[in-house]
């Protein structure tokens, strides 16, 4: 179902707007909120926008995922890369064969 009057699709189950990063693929709940801020902090956060080139929105996101030191995307990625190659050698496994191997050997340790 899409708001006509935001172009933002919408989610079926609660009717709130729900923004994605790749339309049709990652949509997520997002909650419109309205807060104070002085007029020449604003004016700050819209130039430091603009020279990122991107939105108000999007700047306050990422301030508040910096300050509540959730990790930014591109760190997350670059995780999930390194943990990709460090299994490429790895070859096919069971890990319920693993997990049993290192409890026996746990358990083999005790009297």
């Amino acid at each position: 179902m899409i708001d006509r009057r935001q172009d933002v699709p919408m989610l079926e189950s609660d009717n709130r707007p729900c923004v994605g990063d790749i339309p049709g693929i990652s949509y997520r709940p997002m909650s419109k909120v309205l807060i104070t801020i002085p007029d020449e902090l604003l004016e700050h956060i819209d130039r430091a926008a603009r020279a990122r080139k991107t939105t108000r929105s999007r700047f306050i996101q990422e301030a508040a995922r910096h300050e509540l030191g959730w990790p930014e995307a591109a760190v997350l990625d670059a995780a999930v890369a390194l943990a990709r190659d460090a299994l490429a050698s790895a070859g096919p496994f069971e890990s319920a064969d693993l997990i049993r191997r290192d409890r026996e050997a746990r358990d083999a340790g005790r009297p």
